[in-house]
C-alpha cells in the first residue's frame, strides 16, 4: 500500500515538474549541436549531484518540421525525454516522453519506469557510437567532469 502511494506521489511531482519547467531553456539547458533537424538540449540541473555510474537526464528537442504521433492528429513540434544512463554498461532507458504541440501544451505522455532491483532490466538500449544518446552522455559527462573539477 505505501508502495502504491510512494509511486503515484513519484508519479504527481515528476509530472508536476515536467509541466511546470516544461520548456523553459532558462533554466539551464545546455545545446547540443547534433542533428541539423532539430534543436537538442540537456538539462544541467543536477547533473553536478551525479558522481557514480547512473545519470538520470532531461532532454529537450524542438523539431524543425513537426511530426504526427500514430496515436494523435495533432502535430508534434517539441518533446521533453527522461534518459537514464549507465556510464560502467554504456547502455540507456528512456524513462518518461512528454510531446508538445505548437502552443506548448502537453498533447501526449508516456512513462516506462520499471520497479526491479534487477540492474540488467534497467537499461534497455545500448549506446552506439555517434548516435544522439552518446552525445548526450557525454556532454552530461563533461558537465559533471567540470563542475568536480572546479569544486576541488
Amino acid at each position: 500500500m505505501i508502495k502504491i502511494h510512494s509511486q503515484i506521489i513519484l508519479f504527481l511531482v515528476l509530472t508536476f515538474s515536467a509541466t511546470f519547467f516544461a520548456q523553459n531553456k532558462n533554466d539551464l539547458w545546455k545545446p547540443i549541436n547534433f542533428d541539423p533537424d532539430r534543436k537538442i538540449y540537456i538539462d544541467l540541473v543536477g547533473l553536478e549531484n551525479y558522481i557514480y555510474d547512473d545519470i538520470y537526464v532531461w532532454v529537450l528537442e524542438e523539431f524543425d518540421k513537426p511530426f504526427e504521433l500514430e496515436s494523435r492528429n495533432e502535430k508534434i513540434f517539441t518533446s521533453k525525454t527522461y534518459y537514464l544512463f549507465n556510464k560502467k554498461l554504456n547502455m540507456y532507458s528512456i524513462l518518461e516522453i512528454i510531446y508538445y504541440d505548437e502552443k506548448d501544451a502537453i498533447t501526449e505522455y508516456f512513462n516506462y519506469w520499471r520497479d526491479t532491483n534487477i540492474e540488467s532490466y534497467n537499461y534497455n538500449y545500448p549506446i552506439m557510437p555517434n548516435s544522439i544518446e552518446e552525445s548526450i552522455l557525454n556532454n552530461c559527462t563533461e558537465y559533471i567532469d567540470k563542475v568536480n573539477a572546479e569544486l576541488e
